[in-house]
């Protein structure tokens, strides 16, 4: 019962930031787990790392998120390094984390 009330109260908090940005509460979901990961780990992450933080996704999930948030450039693509990408949080992420803490 617990989980039913913060995702209620998750949702109502997303819906004007949904709206504002064109983005689902899930990629809202997801761009406020890769703050918190890159504000921990002070460095980018990649799509395993950002898996084995949120736990609540899949791999083909975090997959379609990650895309969908370097589409509305949220975040970016900082390095490839032996066919590991690394994602860092670009300021237009950021000024959409603000807005759902405002």
């Amino acid at each position: 019962m617990q989980t039913n009330i913060n995702f209620h109260i998750w949702y109502r908090v997303c819906r004007p930031v949904k709206f504002k940005y064109h983005v689902s509460v899930n990629v809202l979901l997801l761009l406020s787990g890769t703050y918190l990961l890159y504000k921990v780990t002070n460095k980018p992450f990649t799509r395993k790392q950002l898996l084995k933080f949120l736990t609540y996704y899949n791999s083909n999930k975090i997959k379609y998120y990650i895309g969908a948030l370097v589409n509305k450039g949220f975040i970016e693509l900082v390095n490839v390094n032996k066919n590991i990408e690394y994602y860092g949080i670009t300021q237009a992420g950021i000024s959409v984390i603000n807005d759902l803490n405002d």
